[in-house]
């Protein structure tokens, strides 16, 4: 038997220090949260494998199962997030493109 409660908490402590490092990098609203689900979905996936629970589809087990629907589930929001931002780019990166109208008018 594997210590599979130990895995969970290493896997848990990686994601979090992973997390915390992106969170000022990473742009859209949400996006920060779209990435854990997916992350702590996959790393559930691949947990239960080593878990003595019941199978029930295809050789995978509930957990395991319910992690592919969270995956599924998340990445068109991950696309739409994404795309919205392409779209839309946050304001100060709009305020930096366009040139103040002030410096214009005391030049000229």
């Amino acid at each position: 038997m594997q210590p599979a409660s130990l895995y969970e908490l290493l896997i848990s402590l990686a994601l979090f220090l992973v997390l915390w490092n992106l969170r000022t990098r990473i742009h859209p609203e949400g996006m920060l949260a779209m990435i854990y689900l997916v992350l702590y979905s996959i790393s559930q996936f691949f947990i239960f494998f080593v878990r003595d629970n019941i199978v029930i589809l295809g050789g995978l087990k509930q957990a395991q199962v319910t992690a592919l629907v969270v995956i599924a589930l998340t990445l068109p929001v991950i696309a739409y997030l994404l795309r919205k931002e392409r779209l839309n780019p946050p304001r100060e990166e709009q305020a930096a493109a366009t040139p103040t109208s002030t410096a214009t008018e005391v030049a000229g």
